[in-house]
C-alpha cells in the first residue's frame, strides 16, 4: 500500500482504509501521492493492530462512501487482502452482485483486487474485482514491491474491457468459465468448451465496455478435433474449468456431475480426493492394502445377549438367593417386571422405582408392572433391611386387635421371593441452591492455578494445557498472568478461536469494551471454528451490536444467514437489516433464495428491547457517577459472561445507560460464579454503586467501588441436591416404554 501510494500520479488524491468489520481511515483523508504521502500511509498502517473479522463487501462499501472525497473524480478502489471473508457476505456466488450494487451510483468506478499470501482466496478476490469492473493482480511471494505496485497502478489506469461477454460459434457447448472478469491490455483468459462433431467454423464474438463505451470484436476460428497425444491436457483443462465454475456458482444438483468429471479426468474437486501410488513398493511403504474391509453388519441377523439387572437394587430377589447355580439364571420377563414395579425408598438408584437397569424383559412386562404400580400407588412400605435371605415372618398382634395381613416376605421359599410388596414409584430430581457471598475470592482457585501451571510446564506444546491455565487464571482474577499466558499461546497459534475469545475477555475486564468486541469477532477468522460455533458467535455479536444500536450488527446478521442458509429466522433477519440500510437488492436476494423467510419478517423481535427481569441469576446495578458500566459473571470454568460475550444464555437491559444496567443468566451449572462491575470505556473517575444479586435462595445487595478498571463485587455459590419425589402415572408409563 505504501509503494502504490508513492507510484500514483501526482495529480490524483489517495487515502487508505484499514478494515475489519469497520474501517479506519488515514488521518488527513485524501492526500497527494508521492514520497510524503507514502510516509503518511506507512505510519498509519504501522499503528493498526490486526484484529477482528473481515468483511470484504463492507470494505468496498466504506471505500465508496469515504468522507472528504471529491465526487467529480473517478473512483478507483484497490483491495489488498488474503481474500478470506469471515463476516458479512462469505459465499463466492454473492460477492460480485453485492459489489455491483454498492457501486451502482458510480458508473466509472473500478475495483482492483490484490491477493496477498500463499493461502489467499483468489476466487473471492476475482469475484470482487469482477463485480467492480476491474481485474485481480496477483502479488507473488518474493516479487519486488516496485514491480507489484506498478502492476496494480497499470491495472488501475490502463484501458480494460469490462462487462465482458463471449459468444462461440454453433457446435461448441458447455463453455467454462461463463462468468468472465474484466480484461486489461496484455492479459489473457483461457476458455474451454465441448466440440460437437469433428470440426466447427465461425466467429467468436467478444463484447463489453471500454471507458464506459460499447466494444465489440469478431474473431474467426476453424477448429478440428484431433487425437494427438500432445493435446491430452485439453480434456483435463476443460474438466478443471467446469469443476471450478460449478463449485462457485452451481447447486447441489451439480454434485453428481462434478464427481463424475473429477473421477473421469483425474481432476480434484471439493467432493473428491485423489491418492496416486505408482507401484507395489509404494503401497507397502505407506502401509496401504489394496482391499481393506472392516467388519460388516447388515442388520438382518438378531443379536444375542442376556437381561442385565442392577444387583444393588434387585439383590438376589430376581436371581434366586445365594444358590450359585441360581445366580447364573436369567430373570424372566415376569420376574423382572415384578421387581421393577417394587417400592423404592431412600437409597434407590437413579431412575424410576427400584429397577436400576433397563432391559428387554422390563419392556415386555410393562403392562403388568403398570397395573401393579397403579394399584399400590398410595401404599408406601419400608424396604427390607436384607434381601438374602428374606426376613422371618412376624407374628400377629397380641389379643387379635387391629387389622393385620401376613407379611408377603415372610415365606422363606424361593418361589415367593419375587412377589411384589406394596410401594410407590419414585423418581430422582435435583433441587438448585444458590447463596450470595460478598467475598469474591475462592480458596480452591489457588490450587487450581498451581496445578494448571505445573501441567503446562510439563507439556508446553499442548494446547489444552494453555487453555486450562488460562481459564483457571480467569476465574481467579489474575489478569496480568493471564495476559502473559495468552501472549505465549498467541505466538504458537494466532488464530486459535478459544485464545481470541479469552484475549477479548481480558480486554473487556480491563475496561475497553469496543476493542474487546472487535477482538472477539476475530474468532470467526479461525480456520478451526466449526460452522455451528461460528453461527452462535456471530449471533451473539449481532445481538451485542444491536443492543447498543450499532450498524455493524448487520454484518453479523448476514454472517449467520450465510452459515445457516436454510434457517428462515436467520435469513429473515439478514434481509431485514439490509432493507433497513436501503440495500433493496441484497434484501430481496435473501428472500428469493429462501421464500419462506418472508413470512418471518413481520414476526422478528428487536434484541435491543428485551427485558432482563427473570433468570437463574439476576443482577441489577445502579451507580452514582455518570459512566458506562458493564456487569460481568465469571463462570466456575473461567468463561466470562456479559451482554458482550459468546454466551447465548444472557438477557440484558439498559446496556448503554450511564446510571444502571441489568443482566440475567438463564442457565447455569454448579460452582462459584464471580460478579464483577467493569468500566465500558477507559477512564480514571472513581465509580460507586450497588449490585442487587437475585439467586435461588434469596436476594442480596452488595456495594462496589471502581477505582481503576473493575471491581470484584462478590460471588454466587451454586450447588444441587438430589431428592426423591413421587412419580406420576405419566412418568411411570414413559419409563416403562423406554422414553
Amino acid at each position: 500500500a505504501t509503494q502504490i501510494a508513492s507510484e500514483l500520479d501526482r495529480r490524483d488524491r489517495v487515502t487508505v482504509l484499514a478494515c475489519d468489520v469497520e474501517c479506519k481511515q488515514l488521518t488527513g483523508g485524501f492526500i497527494a501521492p508521492g514520497g510524503p504521502g507514502a510516509h503518511d500511509v506507512d505510519a498509519f498502517l504501522a499503528g493498526v493492530t490486526p484484529d477482528g473479522a473481515t468483511d470484504l463487501i463492507g470494505a468496498v462499501r466504506a471505500a465508496a462512501s469515504t468522507t472528504g472525497r471529491d465526487k467529480s473524480r473517478e473512483l478507483k478502489v484497490t483491495v489488498i487482502s488474503d481474500g478470506v471473508p469471515s463476516a458479512g457476505y462469505r459465499s463466492v456466488n454473492r460477492l460480485a452482485d453485492r459489489v455491483r450494487e454498492v457501486l451502482a451510483g458510480e458508473p466509472k468506478a473500478v475495483v482492483v483486487s490484490v491477493p496477498v499470501g500463499a493461502q489467499s482466496n483468489t476466487t473471492a478476490l476475482a469475484e470482487i474485482a469482477r463485480g467492480g469492473g476491474g481485474v485481480m493482480v496477483s502479488y507473488q511471494p518474493g516479487e519486488s514491491l516496485e514491480t507489484a505496485a506498478m502492476s496494480v497502478v497499470s491495472a488501475t489506469y490502463g484501458r480494460m474491457l469490462s462487462e465482458v461477454s463471449l459468444t462461440l460459434p454453433d457446435g461448441l457447448i458447455a463453455v467454462a468459465p461463463t462468468h468472465l472478469c474484466a480484461l486489461r491490455a496484455g492479459s489473457e483468459t483461457v476458455i474451454s468448451a465441448r466440440l460437437l462433431g469433428t470440426s466447427v467454423k465461425g466467429d467468436v464474438v467478444l463484447k463489453g465496455k471500454v471507458s464506459g463505451e460499447p466494444f465489440e470484436a469478431h474473431y474467426p476460428i476453424d477448429v478440428t478435433a484431433v487425437s494427438d497425444e500432445k493435446n491430452a491436457f485439453v480434456p483435463r483443462l476443460f474438466a478443471a474449468s467446469t469443476i471450478d465454475e460449478k463449485e462457485r456458482f452451481g447447486t447441489d444438483a451439480d454434485k453428481a456431475e462434478l464427481v463424475s468429471l473429477s473421477r473421469k479426468y483425474s481432476v480434484p474437486s471439493k467432493f473428491t480426493s485423489l491418492l496416486v501410488l505408482e507401484s507395489e513398493a509404494m503401497f507397502t511403504a505407506f502401509g496401504i492394502e489394496r482391499a481393506q474391509r472392516g467388519a460388516q453388519w447388515t442388520g438382518e441377523t438378531a443379536a444375542t445377549g442376556t437381561v442385565v439387572a442392577d444387583s444393588t437394587t434387585l439383590g438376589h430377589s430376581s436371581l434366586g438367593g445365594d444358590d450359585k447355580d441360581e445366580d447364573k439364571k436369567t430373570a424372566s420377563p415376569d420376574d423382572l417386571a415384578g421387581v421393577l414395579g417394587s417400592a423404592s425408598g431412600p437409597g434407590t438408584g437413579q431412575g424410576f422405582g427400584s429397577g436400576g437397569g433397563r432391559s428387554g424383559g422390563a419392556r415386555a412386562a410393562a403392562p403388568k408392572a403398570m397395573a401393579q404400580a397403579e394399584s399400590t400407588f398410595d401404599e408406601p412400605a419400608p424396604r427390607p433391611s436384607t434381601v438374602s435371605p428374606p426376613p422371618a415372618a412376624r407374628k400377629a398382634p397380641a389379643g387379635g386387635g387391629g387389622s393385620w395381613s401376613p407379611n408377603p416376605w415372610a415365606d422363606d421359599s424361593p418361589s415367593n421371593w419375587n412377589r411384589r410388596r406394596p410401594g410407590r414409584w419414585m423418581k430422582r430430581t435435583w433441587v438448585r441452591h444458590a447463596s450470595v457471598v460478598d467475598d469474591p475470592f475462592v480458596a480452591s482457585d489457588t490450587d487450581k492455578v498451581r496445578t494448571a501451571r505445573e501441567a503446562l510446564a510439563q507439556a508446553p506444546d499442548e494446547r489444552g494445557k494453555h487453555k486450562a491455565l488460562a481459564l483457571a487464571l480467569s476465574h481467579s482474577g489474575d489478569l496480568e498472568e493471564l495476559d502473559r499466558v495468552l501472549t505465549k499461546w498467541k505466538e504458537r497459534d494466532p488464530l486459535d478461536a478459544d485464545m481470541i475469545s479469552l484475549e477479548s475477555d481480558v480486554v473487556m475486564r480491563k475496561g475497553d469494551r469496543a476493542r474487546a468486541m472487535r477482538i472477539l469477532s476475530g474468532a470467526l477468522s479461525s480456520p478451526t471454528i466449526v460452522p455451528d460455533d461460528a453461527s452462535r458467535l456471530a449471533t451473539s455479536l449481532a445481538e451485542a451490536y444491536e443492543r447498543q444500536g450499532d450498524a455493524r450488527a448487520c454484518s453479523f446478521r448476514v454472517t449467520v444467514a450465510e452459515l445457516r442458509p436454510t434457517d428462515a429466522d436467520s435469513v429473515a433477519r439478514a434481509s431485514a437489516c439490509e432493507r433497513t440500510f436501503g440495500r433493496t437488492q441484497a434484501s430481496e436476494a435473501w428472500i428469493t433464495a429462501l421464500p419462506k423467510a418472508r413470512d418471518r419478517m413481520d414476526k422478528l423481535t428487536r434484541i435491543d428491547s428485551e427485558r432482563a427481569d427473570s433468570g437463574a441469576i439476576l443482577l441489577k446495578a445502579t451507580w452514582d457517577q455518570a459512566a458506562d458500566v458493564d456487569l460481568v459473571l465469571i463462570t466456575p470454568s473461567g468463561e466470562r459472561i456479559s451482554w458482550v460475550s459468546r454466551s447465548r444464555k444472557i438477557k440484558a437491559e439498559d446496556v448503554t445507560s450511564q446510571t444502571r444496567e441489568a443482566i440475567s443468566l438463564n442457565d447455569w451449572g454448579a460452582g462459584a460464579f464471580e460478579v464483577e462491575a467493569v468500566r465500558a470505556t477507559p477512564g480514571s473517575q472513581p465509580i460507586d454503586g450497588r449490585v442487587v444479586i437475585n439467586a435461588a435462595d434469596g436476594v442480596r445487595t452488595v456495594p462496589f467501588h471502581i477505582s481503576q478498571d473493575r471491581a470484584r463485587v462478590g460471588r454466587v455459590d451454586v450447588r444441587y441436591e438430589s431428592v426423591l419425589v413421587p412419580a406420576s402415572s405419566d412418568d411411570v408409563g414413559a419409563f416403562m416404554n423406554g422414553d
